[in-house]
């Protein structure tokens, strides 16, 4: 039961057990992740998979039972989520799913004031919950493979279908769409092609006003 519940700190008291866990556990008679199965962690996923490489080689070493070391700032700003990967260490560390095992805070050679910490996995729980996060992951990733591919072998030749071709293709990061008929395609069919070019932000297409212009020279 320590392995999997203890862990947790507040302030200078340590070997602290999650007492939902523990209850759990003594009412059902099993090991278990309860825990982590209160809610659906949606936050601390997409950090870790939306993550920076980086982050993602961090995240592999923890899984591996491995510590690393860290500045962190303890005053979490949501905001910096998306550009400051130390804060994505400083949520997971404040919401129970990292737990400190050394720090250290000392003055640098040029005068800084720096505070290091060192992070592991709180306990096997936490482990264990994120092993059935990769998993969902990766049945998510085996699903999208192979409704791309079952597109890819169905011609389209509804309007659904390409809107959800350009929905799909939008959401992977293609900033630009180029849509028009070729003769040397057989009916129902569509074909990449990808143009390597920039588009300002305010140009008439970044903006729509491109198709404005179009409409206005067929008027005219």
């Amino acid at each position: 039961m320590k392995d999997w519940y203890d862990g947790f700190s507040f302030g200078e008291k340590k070997d602290i057990y999650n007492p939902w866990s523990v209850i759990n556990f003594l009412n059902k008679k099993k090991a278990d992740a309860y825990w982590a199965n209160t809610s659906s962690n949606s936050l601390a996923g997409t950090l870790i998979r939306e993550g920076s490489p980086d982050v993602k080689k961090t995240f592999e070493r923890l899984m591996r039972g491995e510590s690393f070391c860290v500045e962190l700032d303890e005053q979490i700003v949501y905001d910096q989520l998306n550009d400051d990967e130390q804060a994505i260490w400083s949520l997971l560390l404040a919401s129970g799913y990292l737990k400190v095992k050394s720090f250290n805070a000392y003055m640098t050679d040029f005068g800084q004031w720096k505070k290091e910490y060192e992070l592991e996995l709180t306990n096997f729980e936490v482990k264990v919950m994120f092993q059935k996060m990769i998993r969902k992951w990766e049945s998510a990733d085996r699903r999208r493979a192979q409704n791309t591919q079952n597109r890819k072998e169905q011609p389209m030749t509804h309007p659904e279908d390409i809107i959800q071709m350009l929905d799909s293709m939008t959401s992977s990061g293609v900033s630009r769409i180029k849509v028009e008929t070729a003769d040397s395609l057989e009916e129902g069919c569509a074909q990449k092609s990808y143009h390597h070019g920039r588009c300002d932000v305010g140009s008439p297409f970044a903006t729509g006003k491109l198709f404005d212009l179009e409409e206005q020279e067929n008027d005219d």
